[in-house]
C-alpha cells in the first residue's frame, strides 16, 4: 500500500486535540472527536490492507493477529509497566482497586465494558482514571475480531457485494447510536456496536479507494478539514455522542482520505514535517497522555496549573518519539525485529497477558490492598470507609428510595411504581423532580417534613426539563410526571425542581417554570452542590495528609458560585423560590468537610452522603416545606 503523509499529518489532527481535551483546555472542549478520526483512519488502512493480501492470495488470520500485536501490544504494556508503581504508590484503595480490574480488562481489550459498567467518560473523577482512554483501543480490537472473518466468509461472492454489505452493517450502527443516546448514552459511548459505523466509514474509503488513485478535489477535502476543525473547537460534552453529530468529523475524515491527494492545498497543510512527526508517533502519544494528567492530578491537593497541564501534553509526545523509536519499532519489523517468528509474537503476548491478569486480580480480590493501606494510615480509617459507600446500608437507603429511583436507562417505565407519584387529597402535596442531585436529598426532605406528601420523580440523568429531549426514559418519566400534575393540579402545593444544572439548562428551566405556573403551581429551584475533581473521601484524606484535621476546604473542583448566583437571579426573575446549597455549604471558597455525625458530606465528586443530606437540610432548609417556596 502506497505511503500517504497527509494520512499520518491527519492522525497528529487527531491526537493533538484529545491531548488538550484530556487535559481540560477549554478551547479544545470537542477534542474528543479526535477518537473518532483515529476511528475512520484505522478503518480505512486496516481494510485496504487485508483486501490486498485477500485479493493476493496472502491473507492470513495469523499473519493478521500477529501485525495486530506487533503494532499495538509492545507500546500498550510498556505503558501499563509503567503505570503500576505510580499507582501503587499514589492511588487510596479504591482507585488501585479499579486500576487492577481496568489493568484484566485492557488485556483482553475489553476495557470499553469496563467503563461502561463504571466509569462516565465526562464525569470529574474520570479525569484521575489513568487507564480511561484505552476503552478505544477495546472497541477497535473488538471490530478487528470480527470484521476479517466477514470478509473472508463474503468475498466469494465478490467485491461489491461485500462492500454493500459493510455500508449496510455501517447504516445499522449509525442508526442504533441515535438510538443509544436517547436510551443508554454509557453504553452508546463506549461499546462497538454503536461505535462500528466509524470504522466501518473508513472500510467503504478503502473499498473506494481500492485498485484507484486518490482522486484530487480541493474543495471537498478542504471541507473535510474544516469539518474537523469546526467538531473540535465548537463540540463540547453536553452533545449527545457519538450520535449524528458525529458525522462531522467522521465525514471530514473521509473526504480527506478519499480526496485530498498530496497535490490539494489540504495534503500539503497535513503534509508539514511537524505535523507528520507527531503522527508517526501519535499511538504512543495517545497512549502516554492520559496517564500523565491522571497522575499529576492524583498528586495534587488542587487543579494542576494550566502551565503543568501543557507541559504534560508536550512531555506525552517527547515521551511518545521515544517509546516509538525504542519500544514500537524494534518490534514492527518482523523477522528483523526482537520477537522474529510469530510464535515468538504470541507466546511473549500470552506471558505478558497471564502477567497482567495475575497482577490485576490479586488487586481487585485484595480490595486494592485495602487492609494494608489501612495499616499505615489507620488514622484516616474513618474517612477510608467512605471510599466504598456505594456498598453501604446508608446509600442503598438513600438512593433505592423504595424504588422510585431509576438509575438504568432501559428505555422503558415498565418497573415505575405508582405509588412513587402519590398525589393524595386532604394532604400537603409536594413533588421533588430530577436527577441523581434530587435523589439524595429524597430521605432527608422526608425525615424533616413528616407532616407534608412528598412524592418524587427522579432518574439517573434527567433533569426535571418540560419537553427536553434526551433518553427515551427521562422523556417517558417526565411526560407522565407532568401528566399526573396537570391532572391533579387543584391538589399540588408545590413542585422542587433539583438537578445538576449548567448554564445551558436556563432556557429549559424558564420554560419548565412558565409551565407549571401557569397551572397554577408554587415552584422552588435547588441550586447545584459543591464538585471536586476527585471521589470527596480522596480529597478529605489527601487534605488530611497534607494539612492534619480540617473542617473546610477549598480545593473545589470549580466555582459553582456563579452558577449559582445566576440560578438565584433567574429563579427571583420568574418569581420562584430558590435553594442556595452552595451558601449553605461553603462560605466563600470554604466548603464544608463534615455532616453533623462527623462523616463525609459527600461521598463522590458532587453527591451528598445521606448524614450530609440531612445536615444540610436539618440546618438548612426551613421549618416547613411551604417557606421553601417564597420568592427570595
Amino acid at each position: 500500500m502506497e505511503y500517504r503523509r497527509e494520512i499520518d499529518g491527519l492522525r497528529a489532527v487527531a491526537v493533538l486535540p484529545v491531548i488538550l481535551f484530556h487535559a481540560g483546555f477549554s478551547w479544545f472542549a470537542g477534542g474528543y472527536v479526535g477518537v473518532d478520526i483515529f476511528f475512520v483512519i484505522s478503518g480505512y488502512l486496516i481494510t485496504t490492507i487485508i483486501i490486498n493480501d485477500i485479493e493476493n492470495g496472502r491473507f492470513s488470520i495469523a499473519k493478521f493477529y500477529e501485525r495486530r500485536a506487533r503494532r499495538i501490544l509492545p507500546a500498550l504494556f510498556f505503558v501499563l509497566i509503567c503505570c503500576i508503581p505510580f499507582a501503587w504508590m499514589w492511588m487510596v484503595p479504591s482507585q488501585f482497586k479499579d486500576f487492577s480490574q481496568a489493568l484484566v480488562a485492557i488485556t483482553f481489550f475489553s476495557s470499553n465494558i469496563l467503563f461502561w459498567r463504571k466509569e462516565d467518560y465526562f464525569a470529574p473523577a474520570a479525569e484521575e482514571n489513568p487507564l480511561l482512554h484505552t476503552w478505544s483501543l477495546g472497541v477497535e480490537e473488538q471490530f478487528y475480531i470480527f470484521f476479517p472473518i466477514l470478509l473472508i466468509m463474503l468475498w466469494r461472492f465478490g467485491r461489491q457485494p461485500v462492500f454493500y454489505v459493510v455500508c449496510l452493517l455501517s447504516l445499522i450502527s449509525f442508526l442504533l447510536s441515535e438510538w443509544g443516546w436517547r436510551n443508554n448514552p454509557e453504553a452508546n459511548f463506549y461499546l462497538l456496536p454503536t461505535r462500528a459505523w466509524e470504522l466501518g466509514i473508513g472500510a467503504i474509503c478503502a473499498f473506494i479507494l481500492n485498485g484507484r488513485p486518490v482522486k484530487p478535489n480541493q474543495f471537498l477535502s478542504l471541507t473535510g478539514l474544516v469539518l474537523i476543525i469546526y467538531s473540535i473547537f465548537a463540540f463540547d460534552e453536553s452533545l449527545p455522542f457519538p450520535s449524528a453529530y458525529a458525522l462531522l468529523p467522521v465525514l471530514g475524515a473521509a473526504l480527506i482520505i478519499i480526496y485530498g491527494s498530496s497535490s490539494t492545498f489540504t495534503a500539503k497543510i497535513l503534509s508539514m514535517k511537524w505535523l507528520v512527526g507527531i503522527g508517526l508517533v501519535s499511538f504512543s502519544a495517545y497512549l502516554w497522555h492520559q496517564p500523565l494528567l491522571a497522575f499529576a492530578r492524583i498528586r495534587s491537593l488542587t487543579d494542576p496549573s494550566a502551565v503543568l497541564l501543557f507541559g504534560l501534553c508536550v512531555a506525552s509526545v517527547i515521551l511518545a518519539f521515544f517509546s516509538w523509536k525504542f519500544v514500537e519499532q524494534p518490534f514492527r519489523s518482523g523477522p528483523k525485529s526482537i520477537l522474529n517468528s510469530r510464535a515468538k509474537v504470541f507466546a511473549i503476548s500470552l506471558v505478558a497477558s497471564v502477567g497482567f491478569i495475575a497482577f490485576g486480580v490479586h488487586g481487585h480480590v485484595n480490595n486494592g490492598y485495602y487492609d494494608e493501606w489501612i495499616a499505615s494510615n489507620k488514622e484516616y480509617a474513618d474517612v477510608a470507609s467512605f471510599l466504598s459507600y456505594r456498598d453501604t446500608d446508608d446509600y442503598r437507603y438513600q438512593f433505592s428510595m423504595d424504588g422510585c429511583f431509576f438509575s438504568g436507562a432501559n428505555g422503558s417505565l415498565d418497573d415505575y411504581n405508582s405509588s412513587c407519584l402519590d398525589i393524595r387529597e386532604g394532604e400537603e402535596n409536594y413533588i421533588l423532580m430530577g436527577d441523581s442531585h434530587a435523589a439524595h436529598l429524597y430521605k432527608a426532605l422526608r425525615e424533616k417534613y413528616t407532616d407534608s406528601n412528598l412524592s418524587v420523580a427522579t432518574a439517573s440523568g434527567c433533569k426535571p426539563l418540560y419537553g427536553n429531549e434526551g433518553r427515551l426514559q427521562c422523556t417517558l418519566l417526565h411526560e407522565q410526571t407532568f401528566k399526573e400534575i396537570e391532572a391533579k393540579k387543584e391538589l399540588v402545593d408545590g413542585v422542587i425542581l433539583s438537578a445538576r444544572w449548567e448554564e445551558s439548562d436556563f432556557n429549559g428551566i424558564q420554560r419548565t417554570v412558565t409551565i407549571l405556573k401557569e397551572l397554577g403551581l408554587n415552584v422552588v429551584i435547588v441550586g447545584p452542590t459543591v464538585e471536586y475533581s476527585s471521589d470527596f473521601p480522596i480529597v478529605l484524606i489527601r487534605l488530611l495528609k497534607e494539612y492534619g484535621e480540617v473542617e473546610t476546604n477549598t480545593l473545589s473542583m470549580e466555582s459553582k458560585h456563579n452558577l449559582d448566583n445566576d440560578l438565584e437571579v433567574l429563579a427571583a426573575s420568574l418569581g420562584v423560590g430558590y435553594v442556595s446549597m452552595i451558601d449553605d455549604l461553603c462560605s466563600g471558597d470554604e466548603c464544608r468537610n463534615y455532616s453533623l455525625t462527623r462523616e463525609p458530606m459527600q461521598f463522590d465528586y458532587g453527591h451528598l452522603t445521606l448524614s450530609g443530606a440531612r445536615t444540610l437540610v436539618n440546618e438548612s432548609f426551613p421549618g416547613s416545606l411551604s417557606n421553601m417556596f417564597l420568592p427570595n
